[in-house]
């Protein structure tokens, strides 16, 4: 999948959250793949992120992976909206977040057709 063929929106949310964020991120939506800058991981200096987006009929997978300090807490204030807005989609978020090994965000959202 190529990101010309993704949905409009999702575009445009892509570059909202490049444009708030700090830090090198990978988008990968198939080749090629972009670096843009994610701040949502700007919470470390040397954190750098990759954003892997697929897309078929079923649902839309986005996965935000960082090279961080880890230990973010998936009951938090920011996740928890985060699952909420999933969840209000029929959609299911999981954090993983070990300490020292950095952060793993995944949302898997049901495409409607």
């Amino acid at each position: 999948m190529s990101k010309s063929q993704l949905p409009a929106n999702v575009i445009a949310a892509l570059n909202g959250a490049a444009g708030e964020v700090g830090v090198p991120i990978t988008v990968a939506c198939g080749p090629p793949t972009k670096t843009v800058p994610l701040s949502g991981v700007a919470t470390s200096t040397q954190a750098s992120a990759a954003v892997t987006l697929d897309l078929d009929a079923q649902r839309l997978l986005v996965v935000v992976a960082d090279d961080g300090p880890g230990g973010a807490d998936p009951h938090g204030g920011g996740l928890t909206g985060l699952r909420h807005r999933v969840e209000a989609l029929d959609g299911r978020l999981t954090v993983t977040s070990p300490a020292g090994e950095g952060t793993t965000i995944r949302a898997e959202l049901p495409c409607v057709s």
